[in-house]
């Protein structure tokens, strides 16, 4: 399956970095620099988020390669 354009290629990848920097900017933020609370229903919200998104994004990367070795029939790819 090829994507229609550049845009549907990067939103994966794209959603992890954010979601990576979101999280690593909170973490630094939360009580280090300012006097920021951040509620922790916030952080489970965000936890549960991340746990979907980057395991979502490594089963459909692996079930593409899975796929495409099924095609092919390579099994170095």
């Amino acid at each position: 399956m090829k994507p229609d354009n550049q845009l549907s290629r990067l939103i994966r990848p794209t959603l992890i970095i954010w979601l990576t920097a979101l999280f690593s900017a909170l973490m630094v933020i939360d009580g280090n620099f300012y006097d920021i609370t951040i509620k922790d229903v916030y952080i489970k919200v965000l936890e549960s988020i991340l746990i979907v998104v980057y395991g979502s994004y490594f089963i459909a990367k692996s079930a593409e390669h899975i796929t495409r070795i099924n095609n092919k029939g390579d099994s170095d790819v």
